[in-house]
C-alpha cells in the first residue's frame, strides 16, 4: 500500500543515517475508505495526490520555527504492507498510523518544497528519486 509520510530535511538525513523511518508508530496518510467517501468523484491518482497534500500539511507542523533552520516540507512516498496500516481518527480522512518502521528501501520518492519557497503559502512540491535523498539531505 502506498503511504505518504510527513517529514523534514533533517528527518531525511536521519533516515539515511539509520536506514529506516521510525520507530513505530509512524504517522502517515494514504488513500483510505474515509478519503474515498469524502471525494466520491476522484479517481485513484487524484486521491493519492490528496493524501500527499494532507501529509504536506502535517509536515508543516514538524518544521522548526528557527529562521536559520531548513523550513522545507518533505513528504516521503513509501510502499508498506496494508496490514501495517491503521486509520488515525480525528486527524483527517487520509490519516493513518503505521505499526512498523519504514525501511529506506521502501521509499519510492520524496516530495519537497523548492529551496527558498514559503511553505506556509503551500506551493507545489518538487519530486526527488530515492537515490537523490543524499543530495536533498546534504550528506
Amino acid at each position: 500500500m502506498r503511504v505518504y509520510l510527513p517529514a523534514t530535511v533533517p528527518g531525511v538525513a536521519g533516515l539515511l543515517r539509520t536506514g529506516e523511518l521510525g520507530p513505530a508508530p509512524v504517522p502517515a496518510h494514504a488513500v483510505t475508505p474515509a478519503l474515498r467517501v469524502d471525494e466520491p468523484d476522484a479517481d485513484v491518482e487524484e486521491l493519492e495526490y490528496l493524501a500527499l497534500r494532507y501529509a504536506a500539511a502535517e509536515s508543516l507542523e514538524l518544521l522548526t520555527p528557527e529562521p536559520a533552520g531548513d523550513r522545507r516540507r518533505v513528504v516521503l512516498a513509501a510502499d508498506v504492507p496494508a496490514s501495517a496500516v491503521t486509520p488515525r481518527p480525528g486527524v483527517g480522512p487520509a490519516a493513518v498510523t503505521l505499526d512498523v518502521a519504514v525501511p529506506l528501501e521502501r521509499v519510492a520518492s520524496a516530495h519537497v518544497d523548492e529551496r527558498g519557497a514559503d511553505p506556509d503559502a503551500d506551493p507545489d512540491l518538487l519530486w526527488y528519486a530515492p537515490q537523490e535523498l543524499g543530495q536533498l539531505a546534504g550528506t
